[in-house]
């Protein structure tokens, strides 16, 4: 049977404290991530403009940017170009 501390006493008291400290870990954690995937998604969207912009450059000066070898040998995830389950950019892959 399970033994709870009585409202007040020592045990009750640092109970508590730890259960908040655990709580504000909790928060903190879904925090970072939330940061980290806006972060993530405000980088993709960086990046399929500049390589837009790169491409457009490439054909006004007349080179074909299809002829090329890309920048990163692996398909893209940004782009829509990986599969679910297949690990292509640093090991891991991101489907949503």
């Amino acid at each position: 049977m399970p033994r709870f501390a009585a409202p007040g006493s020592f045990e009750f008291d640092f109970g508590q404290k730890w259960k908040d400290l655990y709580m504000m870990q909790e928060d903190g954690d879904r925090a970072l991530k939330r940061q980290f995937d806006e972060g993530m998604s405000k980088l993709e969207i960086e990046q399929a403009g500049a390589l837009m912009e790169h491409q457009t450059a490439m054909l006004r000066q007349g080179k074909s940017f299809l002829l090329q070898k890309p920048f990163i040998s692996q398909p893209l995830h940004f782009m829509n170009l990986t599969v679910c389950g297949l690990k292509y950019i640093f090991g891991n892959v991101y489907c949503k």
